[in-house]
């Protein structure tokens, strides 16, 4: 009896022990904190994102990205007036402490960082870009 008890006790202490933190904190337009769960966390920036980057070679990168409840995106860049080359890029993401982490099927890595109903392009380190040009790393969420 005495080893079932154990046993019982040490499995809930497992399962408790493993338990993650699914609460997420995020800064809105305002300043104020918004927490969602990780669970929600797919469903609440689910959708299309569009803007167009600054290029230094070209009229602006207009960016399309679409996430998907099931955490895989669609991205296409059109490089505007030359010749509005497209590229295409799909894989899956992952929200860590209000940033969004994009994964293609190569392996490259690209970071955001969430907003309300906008997500801002971040450098590999994590870093927002700086200087006056920074406002315009913005992708803004579609209305349906």
């Amino acid at each position: 009896m005495k080893k079932l008890v154990l046993a019982l006790a040490f499995s809930t202490l497992l399962l408790v022990g493993c338990k993650k933190d699914n609460e997420k904190k995020v800064v809105t337009d305002d300043g104020t904190v918004a927490t969602i769960t990780t669970e929600d966390a797919a469903e609440a920036w689910e959708g299309d994102y569009k803007g167009t980057f600054p290029c230094a070679d070209c009229e602006g990168i207009e960016v399309e990205l679409e996430l998907n409840d099931d955490y895989t995106y669609e991205k296409e860049e059109t490089y505007l007036g030359n010749e509005d080359k497209e590229f295409k890029s799909e894989g899956t993401f992952t929200i860590e402490n209000g940033v969004l982490i994009l994964k293609d099927a190569r392996g490259e890595v690209e970071k955001y960082e969430l907003g309300k109903d906008q997500l801002t392009l971040l450098d590999k380190d994590g870093n927002k870009t700086e200087g006056e040009l920074a406002n315009q790393y913005v992708l803004k969420k579609e209305a349906f």
